[in-house]
């Protein structure tokens, strides 16, 4: 099936067309306001001042790729304060994972990130005390609205739970929260679509005080040009089934927010304003879960998966789960998800594709050096590498971004071009900074800084 968009040219991604005390969380989950994921309680804590963050620069290239190049980070820029986002609707997020963005013209963007707003019709006219996954806009040095404030995807009970715990559920029944989106045409018919993280709470409370949860990826589908999404269901799951997590005691997996690049059959590098949809595919990155398997100390190592992006369009035009394969010992051959409604049965095996742990990952596709940019973010800093190789990424950074004394996580990148699927010369790096570091939301601070790509002859 040939897919397109404006008469059969297709483009992905943007052409133009009582404060809370909870803290930031490790893996995405929005918590009550009365825990703390850090055992830490502070007031609201005022912006760090703009600065260029701390980095280490290394000129390499990807392996084979016969280019040398510098990823140079610039100074940061606040996108958006606590009191601005609280003013917007927000008690935590915007972005509790990762942003997803489309080019609406010249200067203007539709972003889409997790967030969980105040229960408060005044703030949040839309969907007050709702976790979901939410549009605000419109710069990318300023987020002024909420678009009314509603949740595009929330969890399956279509709020808070009443209670957390058991072993049977819908994947997404205690958390939602989405960022990553494409846009695209097909038939006639135009869409979108976005991945998102979603969890289940199975009862007692992990490190710092987060509910123990077992982390999934959903897909859902927009046919209204993003005013609202319908989940396609469940896309992604750990090797590891929830029974046997829940087995392992108190501990959770962090399956990231599900951000995508495109790809063909081999893995290399596909310009998504380019693409053939009928021999391009949708590659999706999370941290997968093995016991058995490790990358140095831990047993979470990045995986990717991978569908037709055809079949992905067709199945938001349909209404049902597009089917993802994961790779596995050189192949994309291992099931994404069980198919099991209560993940109760493991899902594929995987082969990690880097060799140290990479936990909270986004990917961006730049046509400037025609390889693929991996960030990963722990705590105090944000790891940047590149490679053409889909399934191996090296060890070696092309940069890490890093704040003395603050905590900088859930990196996201975002193309500077016309289309946000797109990196040029100049990508953008949003993420949230934490002052003081495992410290509340009223103390996260929403920024961005410019990615400088310099390539050498």
């Amino acid at each position: 099936m040939a897919l397109g968009c404006n008469g059969g040219t297709f483009s992905a991604g943007g052409d133009a067309g009582g404060d809370a005390g909870g803290d930031v969380g490790d893996a995405g989950g929005v918590q009550d306001s009365t825990t703390s994921l850090h055992d830490a309680k502070a007031s609201d804590a005022s912006d760090a001042s703009d600065a260029t963050p701390d980095v280490a620069i290394v000129s390499i290239g990807a392996p084979d790729s016969g280019i040398t190049f510098t990823v140079t980070p610039g100074a940061e820029v606040t996108v958006a304060t606590y009191a601005q986002r609280k003013a917007l609707g927000f008690r935590f997020g915007f972005v509790d994972g990762v942003l997803g963005a489309l080019r609406v013209d010249a200067g203007t963007y539709d972003f889409f990130g997790s967030g969980d707003t105040w229960d408060d019709a005044a703030t949040c006219p839309g969907t007050p005390g709702t976790q979901g996954a939410y549009r605000f806009g419109t710069q990318t040095d300023s987020i002024t609205t909420s678009f009314g404030c509603s949740a595009l995807v929330a969890d399956h009970a279509g709020g808070p739970p009443l209670t957390d715990g058991g072993v049977v559920g819908y994947f997404d029944r205690d958390y939602v929260g989405g960022g990553p989106v494409m846009r695209f045409s097909s038939g006639g018919h135009d869409g979108i679509v976005m991945t998102y993280h979603a969890e289940f709470h199975w009862g007692p409370t992990c490190a710092g005080g987060a509910p123990c949860f077992y982390g999934t990826l959903g897909m859902a589908a927009s046919t209204d040009h993003g005013a609202t999404f319908v989940s396609l269901g469940e896309i992604i799951q750990p090797y590891i089934s929830r029974p046997a997590l829940i087995a392992m005691g108190t501990v959770e997996n962090s399956i990231g927010a599900g951000p995508f690049v495109l790809g063909d059959a081999n893995a290399h590098p596909v310009d998504p304003t380019t693409a053939d949809p009928t021999t391009t595919y949708m590659y999706v990155f999370f941290p997968d879960m093995d016991p058995a398997v490790t990358c140095g100390a831990s047993v979470e190592c990045l995986a990717v998966a991978r569908c037709l992006l055809s079949d992905v369009f067709s199945a938001a035009l349909a209404g049902t789960t597009p089917v993802f394969k994961k790779f596995y010992n050189g192949g994309f051959t291992e099931p994404g998800a069980s198919g099991d409604p209560n993940d109760a049965v493991n899902s594929g095996h995987y082969s990690p594709v880097l060799a140290v742990a990479g936990f909270s990952p986004t990917a961006l596709y730049d046509r400037t050096i025609n390889q693929f940019l991996l960030a990963t973010g722990q705590n105090d800093s944000m790891a940047i590498r590149a490679s053409a190789d889909l399934t191996s990424f090296p060890k070696d950074t092309v940069a890490v971004v890093t704040d003395a004394n603050l905590e900088d996580r859930y990196p996201s990148l975002i193309g500077d071009g016309l289309d946000t699927l797109v990196g040029l010369d100049a990508p953008y790096l949003f993420f949230t900074q934490v002052n003081p570091p495992g410290g509340p939301w009223s103390g996260a601070t929403f920024k961005n800084v410019p990615l400088a790509i310099t390539v050498f002859p």
